[in-house]
């Protein structure tokens, strides 16, 4: 599940996204500066599909190379 969701981030124009699943939360790294409501919410919706965990179960955190 961690690595289909991180395909369909770097699909959905999140590339080198990291994704960490626990048994009922989902720990998402952004390779972004920062991320916009809509950005949040599009990466909520991929985690939310692919690893079945509520939204928030869900922790989106940034990272720049």
């Amino acid at each position: 599940k961690e690595a289909a969701t991180q395909e369909l981030l770097t699909a959905k124009g999140y590339p080198n996204s990291m994704v960490s699943m626990s048994e009922d939360s989902v720990d998402v790294a952004v390779n972004a500066e920062e991320l916009t409501d809509v950005d949040r919410a599009k990466i909520e919706d991929v985690v939310q599909r692919k690893t079945g965990v509520s939204m928030q179960n869900i922790v989106i955190s940034t990272y720049h190379d």
